[in-house]
């Protein structure tokens, strides 16, 4: 398993990513939780196996938990009924094989923005899963997240570190949420 997503309300469910690997298949699953151990089970509710060739990078839960969206190296948002695991939607917004990073929900859980290295990070509704603002770097966007209270939006990245002998410079950029423009940014080497 690549990565686990919580159910935020009474912890019931939780999301599982698990990568194609050994011949296997990409697979995203749905398994009950139980803070009980003897109601725990490694059957999965429901599951799906991922017919293209992508891997999901990140995922969250939508409003009401009736959705999960997830990231793609791919640079697709795919989102899928959160009881049937169907596809419902996909957003091709970012450049093609340019990967979404992570994804950050806001408090309310009514929106969210994607990180992506083609340099931009993205607010959507989450519920019409439309783009509201892009919010560009001019460099690869690892991580995005903002703040409600100060109407901040905080980005974070740069070129991919092999070792630290190549990697050159690391960027946080702080932008106006609603206006798209940067009041401050900080470049470490």
């Amino acid at each position: 398993m690549s990565h686990a997503y919580f159910h935020l309300f009474l912890l019931s469910r939780f999301v599982a990513v698990t990568d194609a690997v050994l011949g296997y298949k990409a697979k995203l699953h749905i398994f009950p939780f139980s803070k009980n151990k003897d109601e725990l089970t490694d059957q999965p509710i429901v599951s799906v196996e991922m017919t293209e060739r992508f891997k999901i990078l990140d995922a969250l839960w939508s409003p009401l938990n009736k959705h999960i969206i997830a990231g793609t190296d791919d640079g697709r948002v795919l989102v899928f009924d959160a009881e049937t695991l169907k596809l419902v939607h996909e957003i091709r917004d970012n450049q093609r094989d340019k990967e979404i990073k992570r994804l950050h929900q806001s408090k309310d859980r009514y929106s969210f923005m994607t990180a992506s290295t083609d340099h931009t990070a993205r607010l959507y509704d989450a519920e019409t899963f439309e783009n509201i603002k892009v919010y560009e770097t001019g460099r690869p966007c690892n991580a995005a997240a903002f703040n409600e209270h100060t109407n901040h939006v905080f980005l974070a990245g740069g070129q991919v570190c092999v070792s630290s002998l190549t990697c050159k410079t690391f960027f946080f950029f702080f932008f106006f949420y609603l206006f798209s423009i940067i009041f401050s940014f900080f470049l470490l080497h």
